[in-house]
């Protein structure tokens, strides 16, 4: 379950839900050069900021063990990871969705081998929209481990 908990990480990372978060400024900022007013609505790309290369190493590439042994964590505090959203405005049910997925991917993974339907690789490109989704929808096949 360990490995489990870095490879929905690292897949929240790669692929967060939500590309776009809305938010407000504060106080009058600065960012980058460009002057910023109060109150000011503004969009943050998740997407971009997932995949900085300035703040991971290979960022497009799917490495769960980055968590490993590494304090950053989902709940908005680290602002290079911010699957949920950060703040206030944070996801409030960020422990049960996470608790529901893990509980999900451990018993598929147990119950079943996993194959694609003509065995091709799988196709991880995305499309373009507000939220992530795949351009060509999966299709798997289950294989039970056990027989009744």
């Amino acid at each position: 379950m360990g490995y489990l908990k870095l490879v929905v990480k690292e897949s929240l990372r790669l692929h967060p839900s939500g590309v776009l978060i809305p938010g407000q400024s504060s106080t009058i900022t600065n960012v980058k050069g460009y002057h910023i007013p109060a109150k000011t609505r503004v969009l943050i790309n998740v997407w971009s900021v997932h995949r900085d290369p300035k703040e991971w190493e290979k960022p497009d590439e799917f490495i769960p063990e980055r968590f490993l042994n590494n304090p950053i964590d989902f709940k908005g505090q680290d602002f290079k990871y911010i699957p949920f959203g950060s703040g206030r405005r944070g996801c409030p049910g960020i422990s049960f969705g996470m608790a529901i997925v893990e509980i999900a991917i451990a018993n598929l993974l147990y119950w079943f081998d996993w194959k694609t339907p003509g065995g091709e690789d799988l196709d991880m490109r995305e499309g373009f929209g507000v939220t992530v989704n795949k351009k060509i929808p999966l299709e798997l096949v289950p294989i039970s481990h056990f027989s009744s």
